[in-house]
């Protein structure tokens, strides 16, 4: 609303700087006029002042004719207006004002009202044009100050969804992400047949309560980014709650190039694109390879494993690669690229971020 405000502020005053000339411009030629002519300039500023009042008493009416709201009372009080204008200017310019100017105004006689109509007629719609450019120009910077409230009214009313969108979707990834953690921790408690497997097991839920420790601090901060080094703590967290301590467990690879320097990323993307990877891959036959590279104007990031042979029969909350992007959306919007594919046996998701 503050550029409302400095909008009307410069229309305000681009319309009083442009009247103020139009008046200076007015008594100008009246007084150059009458100079040349070697009449009585005190009269003629006189004469100009009521050529002002009447063009912009017309342009008050005309206001009220071009507004939707007002026009009934315009069409009712214009009538009336024009008479009075008529009745007052003959006797301002007769009683009050001594006459000067014969030939315009029929001479010395006072004229009757009759003549004084159609005499000032002509100048009547002289003063009528001026003032419905006036009207229309006070009109048009209405309608666009009232169109630009209406736009920023828009654009304020995207961003607060946007940013409640993002915030919900935010506090969804926890429950979401516990959920499906949780589920596999209970699978593998069944099967813990050692203290060893046992202490794996509760390493692993420590290391989970960490992550979504940091998640909930995020969600109440209302932390849209974060610095990148800090999302990378929480995966390498994450990939270490993963080694159940087994034989088969094919440990995953990461590989990060280049040093965090101010490059962002949207809090849990790192680790949810983990967490997806270990849903729906098959990361026994092939480890998990993960690539970071900090570049000075950039951040890529690409995730590839080995798609399962069957279908995952446990049931999902909800697609983790369509939460991970439109959170990149909302959080990064026109920042960031995204593809994700599959490739032959494998499947891969590439995202690169613009500092």
């Amino acid at each position: 609303m503050h550029q409302i405000k400095q909008v009307k502020k410069n229309y305000i005053k681009w319309f009083t700087v442009t009247n103020i000339g139009f008046i200076a411009a007015l008594f100008a030629m009246n007084l150059c006029y009458n100079f040349i002519l070697d009449r009585n300039l005190w009269k003629a500023a006189g004469y100009t002042v009521i050529s002002v009042l009447v063009i912009y008493l017309l342009a008050g009416f005309y206001f009220l004719l071009t507004s939707s709201r007002l026009r009934k009372w315009g069409a009712w009080l214009m009538p009336t207006a024009i008479i009075l204008l008529f009745l007052t200017s003959r006797s301002v310019i007769y009683d009050i004002l001594p006459q000067w100017d014969s030939e315009v105004y029929g001479g010395t006689n006072k004229t009757t009202l009759r003549e004084y109509v159609l005499i000032m007629i002509p100048r009547f719609f002289y003063y009528s044009f001026i003032a419905l450019a006036i009207a229309l120009n006070i009109r048009m910077g209405f309608q666009a100050i009232r169109g630009m409230k209406i736009e920023i009214e828009k654009i304020e009313a995207d961003k607060t969804a946007k940013e409640m969108e993002l915030r919900a979707w935010g506090a969804y990834t926890d429950p979401h992400f516990l959920h499906n953690e949780l589920r596999n921790v209970a699978h593998e408690l069944v099967l813990a047949d050692s203290d060893g497997k046992r202490a794996f097991l509760e390493k692993r839920l420590n290391i989970l309560a960490d992550i979504s420790v940091y998640n909930s601090k995020n969600v109440f901060n209302d932390r849209r980014i974060v610095v990148f080094s800090k999302e990378l703590q929480q995966l390498e967290k994450y990939l270490e709650s993963r080694d159940t301590g087994t034989e088969s467990y094919l440990k995953p690879v990461l590989e990060v190039q280049g040093e965090s320097m101010g490059h962002k990323i949207v809090p849990m993307t790192l680790v949810y694109l983990a967490e997806g990877a270990f849903k729906h891959g098959d990361l026994l036959a092939e480890p998990l390879h993960i690539q970071i590279r900090l570049m000075h104007d950039r951040s890529e990031i690409r995730f590839r494993n080995r798609r399962a042979s069957t279908a995952k029969t446990t049931k999902s909350l909800g697609s983790g690669l369509s939460i991970v992007r439109r959170r990149l959306e909302l959080a990064m919007p026109e920042r960031f690229t995204w593809r994700a594919a599959e490739h032959g046996p494998r499947f891969e998701v590439a995202i690169t971020i613009q500092s």
